[in-house]
């Protein structure tokens, strides 16, 4: 591996455009030094908000800060962006007219990489699966198998030389980091796409151009590789259209599906039928372990990820089987429905990463269980042009008015005037500047009687926070502040 990716980069000059303060930058300027090429960084923001990551950059390198410029476009043999960084920038595509190689560091994972690759997208339930598969497989393997990708501790790159040789990767691949994966030539052995829902409205021109970045994962699949597909969303009939119509992203991989309800004799993949995990396959079943109770504990949409994740265990591990064991120590996800406090009278769930409707709806049912007197909803942030309909009928039927406590940002004024429209809104609820105020409200609101308390804003963050992840850190310290 190491010998192949000296031989592509020995002595290029690579400008890393983008590197950030997450660590991604870090790690990919210094994987970059480490298979000798020749770097230079340069960030649009000053050098003194970067002095961090230069810290941890393993050599000194030349940097421009402050600007991106043309001359060091020119002067370069290859382009990397960061994932902030899109196609369409002025500089990406100076560097295309100019025939500089554009990649990023997902697609020089790919070029590297010689471990089995299982690649996992989706609008929602990406980062549940790919932790949930790293864990079932893990178990069945006895190996030590941990989630790669779109996370500040286990960038690509960083996590790429630490690889024991024949361990799969299990990888999470946003949309932004797929749109160039047709650069390196190469898809997942098994590629998993868990849905897809109107999400990025603010980046892409259309769902289609959604759609086709996702499909970009299984472009270059051979008939030796699997693509998981979830049968009941209705996109799922788009990418079998790349499958077998004239599309650019034509593929030859088996297409297996996963299903909350029984699947058709001739579709290959799993289902649940009578509280049983099924695999079928050729027209043969067989019982993969035992589901009861799961979807009321973890909520419908942790049952799809669980079909996701069994279904890719499956596949890379002919063997493998769904034990009591797994299903009671599968990790919890952080910002994802997490639980930060229970007591007997108060829970607390932190759900920052939802940044869409359709997640915080799916919030919304998980606990429709409790009494709708004991719920509390914080909500709102910033909007990626959608449209909060059906977010506001939900709140309407599952949140007292007065209970709704609302984070002001573009998606929440959206917000607003659907729920006006249904006669739900009154001069009585408030909307907060801050989640610090928001925080505050709830704890007064859950002095009465047993409360659970909701936090998903299914909205972006960057109005008021570095990322989802930000804002839940800072939703954590609010809640020892208000709740202890």
């Amino acid at each position: 591996m190491e010998s192949e990716s000296k031989k592509f980069l020995k002595d290029k000059r690579v400008l890393v455009m983008g590197l950030g303060r997450l660590g991604g930058g870090v790690a990919t300027v210094n994987w970059l030094l480490k298979h000798d090429a020749k770097v230079t960084v340069t960030d649009l923001r000053a050098k003194d908000e970067l002095k961090d990551s230069l810290k941890k950059i393993s050599k000194k390198v030349p940097g421009i800060f402050g600007e991106h410029r043309k001359k060091d476009i020119a002067q370069s043999d290859m382009l990397v962006i960061n994932p902030a960084v899109r196609l369409n920038n002025l500089f990406v595509l100076y560097a295309r007219k100019r025939g500089i190689p554009v990649e990023n560091e997902m697609t020089l994972f790919f070029r590297a990489a010689e471990n089995p690759l299982i690649g996992i997208t989706g609008t929602r339930g990406k980062t549940t699966t790919v932790h949930w598969v790293s864990h079932l497989l893990s178990q069945a393997l006895a190996n030590d198998i941990r989630p790669i990708g779109n996370n500040p501790k286990r960038p690509f790159l960083k996590a790429l030389d630490s690889l024991k040789k024949n361990t799969p990767a299990v990888l999470e691949l946003p949309s932004w980091q797929l749109e160039l994966l047709p650069e390196a030539k190469k898809s997942p052995h098994i590629a998993l796409i868990t849905n897809l829902f109107l999400d990025h409205l603010n980046t892409y021109a259309s769902m289609k151009a959604y759609a086709e970045a996702k499909a970009n994962i299984f472009k270059w699949q051979t008939a030796d590789d699997f693509l998981i597909l979830n049968y009941e969303n209705k996109w799922t009939k788009f990418f079998l259209s790349c499958l077998t119509g004239r599309q650019a992203k034509k593929s030859k991989a088996r297409v297996f599906y996963f299903s909350s309800k029984p699947l058709p004799r001739n579709a290959n993949g799993i289902f649940v039928e009578k509280k049983k995990l099924i695999f079928q396959k050729d027209g043969g079943q067989h019982l993969l372990g035992n589901v009861d109770g799961f979807e009321r504990s973890f909520g419908a949409h942790n049952l799809e990820n669980l079909l996701a994740s069994a279904l890719a265990a499956r596949l890379y591990c002919p063997r493998f089987k769904l034990s009591k064991r797994m299903l009671k120590t599968l990790p919890p996800i952080s910002f994802r429905q997490e639980v930060v406090l229970r007591s007997r009278r108060l829970l607390v769930v932190n759900d920052s990463a939802a940044t869409t409707e359709e997640a915080t709806i799916a919030a919304l049912l998980r606990f429709s269980y409790i009494s709708k007197k004991q719920r509390v909803l914080i909500t709102g942030g910033t909007n990626k042009n959608l449209s909060y309909c059906q977010l506001a009928e939900e709140i309407k039927r599952h949140i007292l008015p007065k209970y709704l406590i609302l984070l002001a940002g573009s998606a929440t004024d959206v917000l607003i005037k659907e729920l006006q429209k249904r006669g739900y809104w009154n001069e009585h609820m408030h909307v907060y500047e801050t989640l610090h105020e928001c925080v505050k409200a709830a704890s007064q609101a859950s002095i009465s009687g047993n409360k659970t308390v909701l936090f998903s804003p299914g909205a972006a963050s960057f109005e008021k926070f570095k990322n989802e992840f930000d804002r839940g850190k800072k939703f954590n310290l609010f809640v020892r502040k208000y709740f202890h």
